[in-house]
């Protein structure tokens, strides 16, 4: 029997390819399913929408609503919903209605932090969306303690209303490995360091390549957004030890994981930095990132860590298995240990808010 809804879930973001945030939302409202009662929450999509790879879900009902797209749907027809139908929105991707956002989940703050790299549109956009967001929302979650303390710097207002729920890594267990990716790029196992990377400027591809260059005897692998052929458009040096191999599956992704020698995360700035934590995951004992508060945060002793702008110049010394740390940092994340974070935000703002 169907209760009365109380909630309604910008679906959002079943509606394009996956990234990090929208992992982390996809995650959570599995989770959120068997926590809530049958009916209690509704997952909105936008009308001419269908969603992309997703189970049905046993207690949150998926439904549709509106005739926009994007952030207009978000803005308009989102926001129209929950005030007909007197529910509490739970935006979990960063973007949600100004008027009314409910909970909403900010990721991050290198829009603020990291302003060059990104248009003059985007940020006027994204500076006066959380501007309001911070002030209006019932309450904030955010992944780690250094993104409450980035956004509590640049949005005051936002301070006593900011819950820390962050990622997991539960969702690799899913994902069956595909280990012939080895052997389709001549790879062996513990023969190589792997890095998942891309050419935007916050994920440092120049340093995966120049350590590449001053360490010839090993090879480094990148997959993700890259393209070797407009490096030069980029001002992004060549070096013949390293293998570049674009899109690859979660299955592929997972075999490359479990099977480096060591995992590279050398990126300038990271609300919370799942990657590292899905290559420990996948089987990686050795994981470099970079010397930043933020992954302090998270990964304490668990992993080694390196200058982003400071190219190795013999990175095998840095080759450091951490198994038990590791296995320790694995046990304090959960998926469902943030869903229910996330619903005691909820019934909070239920519980203080009520007409």
């Amino acid at each position: 029997m169907l209760t009365k809804p109380l909630y309604c879930i910008n679906g959002r973001f079943l509606t394009r390819q996956i990234t990090g945030v929208d992992r982390y939302a996809r995650e959570i409202v599995r989770e959120l399913d068997s926590l809530l009662n049958n009916g209690e929450a509704i997952l909105l999509l936008p009308e001419d929408q269908e969603p992309i790879d997703w189970e049905v879900t046993d207690n949150i009902v998926l439904r549709k609503y509106g005739r926009h797209s994007g952030h207009a749907w978000e803005q308009i027809d989102l926001a129209r919903y929950i005030y007909k139908h007197k529910l509490l929105g739970i935006n979990l991707c960063n973007t949600a209605p100004i008027f009314n956002p409910g909970v909403v989940c900010i990721h991050d703050m290198a829009v603020r932090a990291n302003e060059v790299n990104y248009s003059r549109k985007f940020l006027l956009w994204y500076r006066f969306l959380y501007s309001q967001l911070t002030r209006r929302a019932k309450k904030i979650l955010t992944v780690s303690a250094f993104s409450k303390s980035e956004i509590e710097k640049f949005y005051p207002q936002a301070r006593g209303k900011i819950v820390v729920a962050p990622n997991a890594w539960q969702h690799v267990n899913k994902v069956e490995e595909a280990p012939e990716i080895l052997e389709k790029y001549r790879l062996t196992k513990g023969g190589y360091w792997f890095a998942m990377s891309s050419l935007a400027p916050n994920k440092n591809l120049r340093w995966l390549v120049e350590t590449a260059l001053l360490n010839p005897d090993e090879i480094v692998v990148i997959a993700g957004g890259v393209n070797s052929k407009i490096f030069g458009d980029h001002d992004i040096p060549t070096a013949t030890n390293v293998k570049y191999l674009g899109y690859v599956s979660d299955g592929e992704a997972k075999a490359l994981m479990g099977g480096c020698k060591g995992f590279l995360f050398p990126t300038f700035y990271e609300g919370f930095g799942i990657p590292p934590m899905e290559a420990m995951a996948s089987g990686a004992d050795c994981v470099l990132v970079s010397d930043s508060p933020c992954m302090h945060n998270i990964y304490g002793e668990a992993v080694t860590y390196i200058d982003p702008y400071k190219p190795e110049s013999n990175i095998k010394n840095r080759l450091v298995g951490r198994h038990d740390q590791i296995e320790q940092l694995l046990l304090k994340y959960s998926w469902l240990n943030t869903a229910t974070l996330l619903l005691d935000a909820m019934e909070n703002v239920r519980d203080n808010y009520e007409d």
